[in-house]
């Protein structure tokens, strides 16, 4: 598949967009998913404005929209929300959009960092932690090699119950239809 993220500059607002295309089996299953948030930044902090996000396979279609009421201090979820979830979240200085967080540890990210979110979407708010190996590991695309550090996800499954799931490569190459196995309703 084909993924694309990408940030505007709209003033004194910012917008990031994911778009994601399913390809070979994914794409047959119709699989695809669109997000964009809007944000600015505060005392260096980002910060979420409103966030919309569109997931397609085979022939549902979901997608909800948040507003970050700042002033007031909260935040609501309308569209495809569970009832259980369509509550005002308590917004608290910090929060971030699943996707804002993205920026933010990409920004943040140093060797041996630990960082500390808290993730406002989808009508509920939880901590996240990242802890940010020590250690680089070479990357290759196309013709560019050279060495970085990654997010340690098995910190995350360990310590946040994250689900995490590890796609085989075949010399160094993953199609998007050797990920079909590992999508379920819950990613």
């Amino acid at each position: 598949g084909v993924a694309t993220l990408q940030v505007v500059r709209d003033g004194a607002r910012w917008r990031v967009d994911l778009a994601m295309d399913g390809k070979g089996l994914a794409g047959l299953a119709g699989l695809n998913a669109q997000q964009s948030t809007v944000f600015d930044e505060v005392n260096g902090t980002y910060r979420p404005l409103a966030q919309s996000t569109v997931r397609k396979v085979l022939f549902t279609r979901k997608q909800t929209t948040g507003t970050y009421d700042w002033s007031a201090g909260r935040a609501t979820w309308t569209g495809d929300v569970k009832k259980t979830r369509r509550a005002p979240v308590a917004l608290q200085p910090g929060d971030m959009s699943g996707l804002l967080i993205n920026l933010a540890v990409i920004r943040a990210a140093r060797p041996g960092a630990t960082l500390q979110y808290r993730v406002g979407d989808d009508g509920r708010a939880r901590p996240q932690q990242y802890v940010v190996s020590t250690r680089t590991e070479p990357m290759t695309v196309d013709e560019l090699h050279y060495d970085t550090t990654f997010v340690l996800y098995r910190h995350l499954a360990g310590t946040r119950g994250v689900d995490l799931r590890i796609v085989r490569h075949r010399e160094g190459r993953v199609d998007a239809a050797d990920y079909a196995p590992f999508v379920d309703r819950r990613t």
